[in-house]
């Protein structure tokens, strides 16, 4: 069974969609104890450390950050993708890694028993809900090794960024691996239930009477 989708991939290529592979991708991050700002009208960069400043920081203060270049993969279900700036949803892109960075057993040095043993324990949500297996994909301009999507490290872009996003299409998941991603995102950002109560203040009290009045009146209409 194929993983990676050929023949319709190429057909649909620029049009954005849950599993596509893009690259290169800016991933951004900076560290909260060891943070570099360029306060207003200061010359030279100064290093803080955020949590422990007392101060509250001018809201021009400049972050230097560091950006790695990496592959992702987009997580939006179809109907929250959109090219229109005004009514689409932020565009969330999942940072794709090589394998061996997460799951040392994957090393190409090691046993094909530790590396199956690795893949079985990758393919199983349960057992890996915040990473989701890749296998190596050759396309005649893009090479992918083994690798990872980390769930849990993604960025967003703004939908204006829509039509630049899908120019960065460099492989597309078949529709089997799509329910396997699906089935993955399921077990990594999971619903759970919550009391009915927990998201109101005194509004709660108005609906715990509307609530009683109802289940009165149909006591007695029954």
């Amino acid at each position: 069974m194929d993983f990676y989708e050929t023949s319709a991939f190429e057909e649909n290529a620029r049009k954005l969609q849950q599993r596509d592979i893009l690259y290169p991708v800016p991933f951004v991050g900076f560290p909260l104890t060891d943070a570099t700002i360029i306060p207003p009208n200061a010359q030279e960069p100064t290093t803080v450390d955020l949590t422990e400043t007392t101060e509250e920081l001018h809201p021009e203060t400049q972050l230097l950050t560091s950006v790695g270049i990496s592959r992702g993969m987009v997580l939006n279900q179809a109907c929250d993708l959109s090219n229109h700036p005004g009514r689409g949803k932020p565009i969330l892109i999942a940072r794709v890694l090589p394998a061996q960075e997460r799951v040392k057993d994957l090393d190409s040095d090691n046993t094909v028993k530790k590396r199956v043993g690795a893949i079985k324990t990758l393919a199983n949500p349960g057992r890996s809900p915040s990473v989701f297996y890749l296998p190596e994909q050759q396309g005649d301009d893009f090479h992918m090794p083994r690798c990872v999507v980390d769930l849990l490290e993604a960025r967003s872009f703004p939908p204006s960024q829509f039509d630049a996003l899908s120019a960065l299409i460099r492989a597309r998941l078949s529709q089997a691996a799509l329910q396997s991603l699906q089935e993955r995102l399921a077990y990594c950002f999971g619903r759970f239930g919550a009391p009915d109560e927990l998201f109101y203040d005194e509004e709660w009290q108005f609906e715990a009477e509307r609530v009683a009045n109802k289940q009165a009146q149909s006591s007695q209409s029954s």
